[in-house]
């Protein structure tokens, strides 16, 4: 019997520590970093920095600061300790995940970061005149209790995740495996020029339209990494097979080409134009509230093929639903988002 007090007592003290705000899932900048300690300084020879941590959590950051996103572990991934005079620091994730960053400053202050841009899942801190310190690094992911492999980025210089590459740092000849890949290369130039896109199927606009909408069931995803393609302006993401999954002729002009997928989990879309010219989405709006389902409007678009790509964030996984075609600004994509209670299509 004597146990079975001790039992209670020790049950009863967890409950009253937890209700009053106490629990060993409190975020602790303090903490011994989980991936590793970086000392970095003003004109290293070592910038940009990088090391690896596994990304992810069980903790809310929400729950630390109210402008936070993602699920964090409880020490830090990574502790920068940080000197000299700069007038910036930039602090990244360079991922094929939706990554998030929170970054307790040396004076205490909070920085969090979730999505670099519409397009690029990689968070991003910039931190203007850094003060010297110690920084206390977590990075997340945008699910809980998941844990995946990223890269993290320290520079003080002009760089982010649409502008950084692997293959900047080291100066060599071109050794990219060969990604079995011969409707999409890294060049839009060669892309324009493959005959194995010709295997794709063709919808003429506005032609093979049945009351102004187009509808095509299929599926998404493939090797060819999107983000590393030569886009232009347009920042791309995730990976996509070498064969279009719809060819769209538009023989005379039209004030609006809407393309959008509808699909069981979050995808992207990328379209090349007739001129070559890149057009690329990941998630698109509804409302306050993101929409994983992707959309494109092209507008007055020019006579010529469109070719349009569908992408997943993990190449060994597809994504199936419908891919739309309309002239009208009347259809809109299904919703697809992180609550499944509000569901999807």
């Amino acid at each position: 019997m004597k146990h079975r007090y001790e039992i209670g007592l020790v049950v009863i003290l967890l409950l009253a520590f937890t209700r009053s705000g106490v629990s060993a899932q409190d975020i602790a900048p303090d903490a011994e970093p989980l991936n590793g300690t970086i000392h970095f300084e003003a004109g290293s020879p070592l910038d940009p920095f990088l090391i690896r941590v596994e990304a992810g959590g069980v903790i809310d950051a929400e729950t630390f600061d109210e402008d936070c996103i993602g699920y964090v572990a409880q020490a830090p991934n990574v502790v920068l300790n940080w000197s000299g005079e700069t007038d910036e620091l930039n602090i990244f994730t360079f991922s094929d995940i939706d990554a998030t960053l929170l970054v307790v400053l040396p004076d205490g202050n909070v920085l969090c970061s979730d999505d670099f841009d519409d397009n690029i899942l990689d968070a991003h801190v910039e931190v203007k005149n850094p003060p010297s310190g110690r920084y206390a690094i977590f990075v997340g992911g945008y699910y809980a209790d998941e844990f995946d492999p990223a890269l993290l980025i320290v520079s003080e210089r002009d760089v982010n995740p649409s502008s950084f590459f692997l293959s900047d740092l080291v100066a060599r000849d071109n050794q990219t495996a060969d990604l079995d890949a011969p409707g999409l290369p890294l060049a839009a130039s060669e892309m324009a020029t493959t005959d194995s896109v010709d295997d794709a199927p063709l919808v003429t606009v506005p032609n093979d339209l049945e009351d102004d909408v187009y509808r095509l069931e299929t599926s998404g995803g493939g090797e060819v990494p999107l983000f590393m393609l030569d886009t232009g302006d347009a920042q791309c993401s995730g990976f996509a097979d070498g064969i279009p999954a719809l060819r769209i002729d538009v023989p005379e002009a039209t004030a609006l080409l809407h393309i959008f997928f509808n699909g069981e989990t979050d995808s992207t879309l990328l379209i090349l134009a007739p001129d070559e010219q890149f057009f690329c989405n990941d998630d698109s709006t509804v409302g306050d509230s993101i929409n994983l389902n992707p959309s494109i409007d092209i507008l007055d678009p020019s006579p010529g093929e469109y070719r349009v790509y569908i992408g997943t964030f993990d190449p060994e996984t597809l994504v199936d639903g419908t891919l739309f075609v309309t002239v009208s600004g009347d259809v809109s994509p299904g919703i697809l988002t992180l609550d499944p209670e509000m569901g999807g299509e």
